[in-house]
């Protein structure tokens, strides 16, 4: 699953350079709230009581295909748009793989910031420290990202991603960044921020949620698309159909598919079963 939704550049680099993953260089201080900057567990409360209804042919929030990169997606949903399919196709996982704008077709006219997610960060003072001296031309001073064979679990180090980070750098919260030493005694020189301060631009719940839904990309498939086994229960929809219009059966690449809106699009008469499933779940059936 990580595999799939990880952009097509990325896959050969450590996760631990991930911007999903940035987290996890915090996760054993539970005092350094950039350790809360994940969708990991984020819905975890949901699982006790929550129903979920799936489809497998959803189209919305279908599964990311495993080779995602955002310019292909790009194309993909010019396609379905020039063919008359609209652009709902494929559009959450074309959102996930779009953050940090690593595409010069992402731009602040498409997404709301354009920080975190799957761009290589290009600051050269960043580079400094993880990137690598370029070696043409000879005389150059000037730094570039580094390629996945120039990574590995330990190189850069846990400190460096922590103050200056692999992928675009955050936005800056009332203009303090959220980079710092995981520990202050390691800052390195040129590192102004401490370990508090980033902490508590990290434990503001406002900041926690700018950041997951503007940089920081989901690892996972959708809900709805998908069984969850841990949810208090699931409900495939598509075998709640009772009947299919015609027109859809007789469609080669559609057939019997329940698509993301079926519930409201389609006639009531094919899809009574799946309302009378929640009245009967929210003990709202009464006759």
């Amino acid at each position: 699953m990580n595999e799939s939704m990880t952009e097509s550049d990325w896959k050969d680099y450590p996760d631990r350079l991930f911007a999903s993953n940035w987290y996890d260089l915090f996760d054993h201080n539970p005092n350094d709230a950039r350790g809360k900057l994940t969708w990991k567990d984020r819905f975890g409360s949901v699982l006790l009581v929550g129903y979920n209804f799936y489809s497998e042919t959803e189209d919305v929030v279908e599964n990311a295909k495993g080779d995602e990169n955002i310019t292909g997606a790009l194309v993909d949903a010019l396609g379905n748009w020039l063919s008359g399919n609209g652009l709902g196709r494929h559009a959450w996982v074309t959102q996930e793989i779009a953050k940090g704008g690593k595409s010069i077709f992402i731009t602040e006219f498409t997404l709301s910031e354009l920080h975190g997610g799957w761009k290589f960060n290009g600051n050269q003072s960043d580079l400094e420290q993880v990137g690598i001296l370029k070696s043409f031309p000879a005389d150059s001073e000037s730094y570039r990202p580094r390629l996945a064979s120039e990574t590995s679990d330990t190189v850069p180090t846990d400190e460096q991603l922590a103050q200056f980070g692999f992928f675009t750098r955050f936005n800056e919260y009332g203009g303090q960044r959220i980079y710092a030493p995981i520990d202050d005694a390691n800052a390195f020189p040129g590192t102004t921020q401490t370990q508090a301060a980033a902490s508590g631009i990290a434990a503001n719940t406002e900041n926690q949620w700018h950041l997951l839904a503007e940089a920081i990309p989901a690892m996972s498939f959708a809900a709805a698309a998908n069984s969850v086994g841990e949810m208090q229960g699931n409900i495939n929809m598509e075998a709640k159909q009772d009947g299919w219009p015609q027109d859809r059966l007789n469609d080669p690449d559609l057939g019997s598919s329940w698509l993301h809106s079926d519930f409201k699009n389609i006639s009531l008469n094919y899809v009574h079963l799946m309302y009378k499933e929640m009245l009967d779940i929210g003990g709202l059936n009464h006759e």
